[in-house]
């Protein structure tokens, strides 16, 4: 499939029958159900957008384009390089297994992170409550139509970890009712949703030092052919970063970070090499921050050591690679970082809530591509 995103501003219904959320009703026999457009996480705006003030971008930005990002609570655009702000509407509640998800896909706004749109952008997929109420049922929306598909019913508790050529991933955590079963990554086709399979992990082709039963968890990552995760190892308490190959399901360690040290995955780069930050372990200010580019190979970051305060997401377009730290956007490009803006918080909002449980500005997100207005 091809990455690519849609457009327009929708606001969409909601279709129950006996209180049951209406979906494509998948069946061995291959019976089909037509919805109308869902309003879960649908591409969703009520207000109409508004300009007000500007942020000083830096002089490095030598580029022309109109930045998506969530901030402080809010959708927003940011044209580049002049810094004008177009406000959209206050971020939608997140999506069930989304943490505050927004993406920005042609000109369209969705409720759902942006590793849950389709390469092609024609589709997005999304969680709903299972009817029985025994967890959440995996569905795929098209853009253009709001009429949906249903991906996955059955015991366990999905979530969508992002999309490949392949299909759709997402991690499947055991039911209640086998507490011995550990998380497995699946993909299903949309076109062939009753096939849907399980990719791993596999312990038969485990790397070495990777444990007999290697888990993955809900912040696993998708990029290309390869899902990502961190691990703290319980007996030598070392962070690690593990890769698993989803055409086989192997497993293999590709960083260990040094001791007293935490490691997490921000996002990737436009090569999708993972972006790795290491804190201490009592601390969010950054110690180094790198790309992994093989196998125990990593590339430093210049420019991000001083900062204060922590960075906390990474989003890759063709100008590079934008990073929120608090109140800050960054970027990455031609092998160094520079702050993009600082994003205070009267330019978005004038009360408390912008501000997380440390007190510390939030971190903008940028949620879609920066492109031609």
């Amino acid at each position: 499939m091809k990455r690519g995103k849609a457009s327009a501003l929708i606001v969409l219904a909601l279709v129950l029958e006996g209180g049951v959320l209406l979906l494509w009703q998948i069946s061995s026999a291959s019976t089909t159900r037509l919805l109308l457009p869902s309003p879960g996480p649908a591409a969703s705006v009520t207000t109409p957008p508004s300009t007000s003030g500007a942020l000083t971008i830096s002089s490095k930005v030598d580029f022309g384009c109109s930045l998506p990002m969530t901030v402080y609570s809010h959708r927003v655009l940011v044209s580049l390089p002049r810094g004008g702000i177009t406000f959209n509407e206050p971020q939608p509640s997140a999506s069930p297994g989304a943490s505050g998800g927004s993406s920005y896909i042609g000109r369209r706004w969705l409720s759902v992170p942006p590793a849950w749109v389709s390469p092609d952008g024609g589709s997005y997929a999304s969680l709903v409550g299972a009817s029985d109420g025994s967890g959440f049922d995996a569905i795929v929306s098209r853009n253009a139509t709001g009429t949906q598909r249903q991906l996955w019913k059955g015991s366990g508790h999905p979530t969508i970890v992002g999309w490949s050529s392949s299909g759709l991933y997402f991690l499947l955590q055991p039911s209640s009712s086998d507490p011995r079963g550990v998380p497995a990554l699946w993909v299903v086709d949309p076109d062939n949703p009753d096939l849907a399979q399980k990719v791993g992990p596999n312990p038969l082709f485990a790397a070495a030092g990777v444990g007999p039963r290697p888990v993955f968890s809900a912040d696993t990552k998708l990029s290309g052919d390869t899902a990502w995760d961190t691990l703290r190892n319980s007996d030598d308490k070392l962070d690690r970063v593990q890769r698993m190959d989803v055409q086989t399901g192997s497993v293999s360690i590709w960083y260990t970070a040094p001791s007293g040290a935490r490691v997490s995955i921000l996002g990737f780069d436009g090569q999708e090499h993972p972006v790795l930050q290491l804190t201490s372990a009592s601390s969010t200010t950054p110690q180094a921050l790198m790309l992994l580019t093989g196998d125990d190979q990593t590339q430093s970051i210049a420019g991000a050591q001083g900062q204060a305060e922590g960075f906390t997401n990474a989003f890759a377009d063709t100008h590079g690679v934008w990073i929120g730290s608090s109140g800050v956007l960054w970027l990455y490009r031609n092998g160094s970082l520079f702050k993009v803006t600082d994003v205070p918080i009267g330019q978005i909002l004038t009360d408390s809530s912008a501000r997380n449980a440390a007190g510390s500005l939030q971190a903008p997100a940028v949620v879609g591509p920066c492109a031609k207005a």
